[in-house]
């Protein structure tokens, strides 16, 4: 069985075809909501999903709605953002890593739902950094055995980062990138300018490789 658990603060419009899109395929999904208005709420109880609400913070809440799932060691976690878009085949490509790597962690592709020479220029950024690097974010989907989130130790219940954090602990033969691609919302780098977010996500991306907290970064990103 997987579990698609999904972080939530007032999502926006992807919110509902992406609930809608997983409870086609029979996918359970947990909500943890960090404090939404009703209508995200509706919107998740339309489409069958366990909510779990409590304190904001993606950390917090992807590891409060892996602990309140109900998943089993032999169940698979599908962690996704609420303004992502799965790529149609995505069924598909689960099931292919179910049977093919069942002890290994997947991430998906990056995709901005926007044209121009600045969404490339990100896109092609995330993918060095996800092949170079091996270190994918949160909002190109994790998707991993129970037993395997258990022992790497979950999600830190940080403000910030919780992404990197799971991964260093994954990293190595243990995390393959799939095929597709996930199409995120580019409503926050058009609202803050490509450039403006591109080189403050750096900055706050360097600073934390140098120890800073979490806490204190996420201030600064907000």
């Amino acid at each position: 069985m997987i579990y698609a658990v999904i972080p939530t603060l007032n999502p926006g419009a992807p919110f509902a075809p992406l609930l809608h899109e997983l409870q086609r395929a029979g996918v359970r999904i947990v909500v943890t909501d960090g404090g939404s208005e009703r209508a995200a709420i509706d919107t998740a109880l339309q489409h069958s999903a366990r909510i779990v609400s409590g304190h904001k913070g993606r950390g917090h809440q992807l590891a409060r709605g892996a602990d309140y799932s109900a998943a089993g060691d032999d169940d698979w976690f599908l962690f996704v953002h609420a303004d992502s878009v799965l790529p149609e085949n995505w069924q598909a490509l689960l099931s292919r890593h179910i049977d093919v790597r069942p002890g290994k962690a997947a991430y998906f592709g990056f995709q901005l739902d926007d044209k121009g020479f600045w969404p490339r220029c990100v896109e092609f950024w995330v993918w060095l950094r996800s092949i170079a690097l091996n270190m994918p974010y949160g909002d190109q989907g994790l998707f991993m055995r129970k037993d395997l989130y258990d022992a790497v130790g979950g999600y830190d219940r940080e403000p910030l980062f919780e992404d990197v954090a799971i991964i260093k602990r994954i990293q190595g033969r243990r995390l393959v990138k799939l095929r597709g691609n996930i199409i995120t919302d580019a409503s926050k780098y058009r609202r803050d300018g490509y450039r403006k977010r591109t080189f403050s996500n750096l900055k706050l991306a360097i600073a934390y490789a140098k120890g800073a907290s979490p806490t204190e970064l996420a201030e600064k990103y907000r």
